[in-house]
């Protein structure tokens, strides 16, 4: 031990200089560089046309106040493919001429979030005179019948003669989202139709919100747009916007969002629109994938000055893609928590390496799938090695079966996912299989060695601990320090030394030999 301690202060003496030294030479960068999380978009469109003219329109996202589009391709086999600005939208228009067969689009963004609040003075007034521009969110439509009797005096008795503006919004904004019921089915009402049936999905609600505000002379539109949470949907969502002070205000009486537009909102469209419009006589299905990802901005790697240290800058130069980056500095994290589960704790997993790896490439897959693949391969493995001890194979055959095995599984369970499920197909090739048969090595032998009890109990302390760790190396501040920071893997080479000389008590023993030190206490 006392051979460590020098040891161990020395590396954080290393540590710590490198650390003070980036600081000072990069001081104006460490802000740029730091990993930002961002939403990956995919649209895909597919059609089947029957040999006459056909079109496809929908709305793409779009630089707005709270999000900002990092980059964006449109890719269309067969057809023919225009992007038109239409104000603040941008609609992509796809079009067939004397065509038939299936054909398809795939339209894809990067694109970056913030919530958006909105403060709103108590004493807050509408101007005397609404600019021309605004004039058109004062008047009446077909689905937004803010002149209809009904709705002046259902606005007139729930405002109660109240003469504030922020008030005025607030008592109709709970109205609606209160006395309205959410509808567990997708349907288009009108305002004059919610108003009766008190019940509605989001575009209902805002529609009849929207009514409400114009027949109190308060400027108001409907909005459109995704819920960015991650999977395959075919969902969009619709909000309202209030027109406060020469901005437009976002609430949300369907999810409870009052002058808040949460990260997860990316708006699409102005106005009570479709999202899509299409040709009548043509089979037409569209889908988003939605993936949340960290990774560096390119534009922030152009902005660094060429004398700024970064591995990502280093990496960049070279060609190495930053999901390398990612599987070196997380590894040891995740092989630090393994130590500590086992030296401090006294939680035995199957191994060291094999949890930490599978931990890791549950970042790409998702916790769910990955526990279910873990689960699955190891009975259905374990199953296939007690068959295969009848045949008596030599050791590489029987690796090479199970390999076989285990391939066929990941097919048949990563098909039920992306079918039925919210899994990427560019997301199977980063499951480790070869790890996966290692672990079914490693149960079988541990039922040879210490029965089936013991396996049994190892495989659920392994599935706990790879959860815990891909947990924690998911946090994003875990996942900024180790990024921005790499000399801090030094501090983690430490904790290896000093756990590697522990040679103390673990909680478990602590906690199962209780009772024998409140005796000896006693004595």
């Amino acid at each position: 031990m006392n051979k460590v301690i020098p040891f161990a202060v020395f590396l954080l003496l290393v540590c710590n200089g490198i650390l003070l030294c980036r600081l000072y030479y990069d001081q104006g960068h460490m802000a740029d560089l730091a990993p930002q999380d961002y939403y990956r978009l995919s649209m895909r469109v597919d059609m089947d046309l029957a040999g006459e003219n056909a079109y496809a329109r929908f709305y793409v996202p779009t630089e707005r106040t709270g999000q900002s589009i990092i980059s964006n391709t449109m890719q269309a086999s067969g057809l023919g493919v225009n992007q038109i600005e239409q104000g603040e939208d941008r609609v992509v228009v796809l079009t067939a001429i004397k065509q038939s067969g299936h054909r398809s689009a795939v339209y894809e963004a990067c694109i970056r979030t913030r919530e958006d609040r909105y403060s709103v003075d108590r004493e807050i007034t509408l101007p005397e005179t609404i600019p021309n521009h605004i004039i058109k969110y004062l008047m009446p439509s077909m689905e937004i019948q803010s002149e209809d009797p009904g709705i002046i005096a259902l606005s007139e008795r729930i405002v109660n003669s109240e003469s504030s503006l922020p008030i005025k919004i607030s008592r109709l904004y709970k109205y609606v989202e209160l006395e309205i019921e959410n509808s567990e089915y997708e349907n288009t009402l009108d305002a004059v139709s919610v108003s009766k049936w008190k019940e509605a999905f989001c575009g209902g609600k805002s529609r009849l919100l929207v009514a409400l505000l114009r027949s109190q002379n308060i400027p108001a539109r409907v909005v459109g747009g995704i819920i960015l949470s991650e999977g395959i949907k075919r969902k969009t969502h619709v909000w309202v916007e209030v027109w406060l002070n020469g901005e437009w205000a976002a609430i949300d009486p369907t999810n409870g969002y009052y002058f808040i537009k949460p990260r997860h909102y990316l708006k699409l469209y102005n106005g009570d629109v479709s999202l899509i419009q299409r040709s009548d006589d043509i089979n037409f299905h569209y889908s988003y994938a939605i993936e949340r990802k960290i990774g560096t901005p390119d534009e922030a790697l152009a902005s660094v000055d060429q004398g700024t240290f970064s591995l990502w800058i280093l990496l960049n130069e070279v060609g190495i893609d930053f999901n390398v980056l990612r599987i070196f500095l997380l590894l040891p994290i995740a092989v630090l928590l393994i130590l500590v589960f086992r030296n401090i704790i006294g939680l035995e997993c199957f191994g060291t390496f094999v949890p930490a790896l599978l931990a890791v490439s549950f970042r790409e897959t998702g916790i769910v799938y990955g526990v279910t693949m873990l689960v699955g391969v190891l009975f259905f493995g374990l199953l296939m090695r007690f068959y295969l001890e009848r045949f008596k194979l030599l050791n590489t055959p029987r690796l090479a079966i199970l390999v076989i095995s285990v391939i066929i599984l990941v097919m048949v369970l990563s098909t039920l996912f992306i079918v039925f499920g919210n899994l990427r197909p560019e997301h199977l090739a980063v499951y480790p299989i070869i790890i996966l048969v290692a672990a079914v090595e490693q149960v079988y032998h541990t039922v040879q060695e210490r029965g089936w009890q013991k396996a049994v109990w190892l495989s659920i302390t392994t599935v706990i601990i790879v959860s815990i760790i891909h947990a924690v190396i998911c946090f994003p501040m875990v996942q900024t320090l180790v990024y921005i920071h790499p000399e801090l893997l030094l501090v983690i080479l430490t904790c290896y030394l000093l756990l590697g000389r522990y040679a103390g008590l673990r909680l478990s023993e602590l906690i199962r030999f209780k009772e024998v030190y409140s005796r000896r206490s006693t004595v």
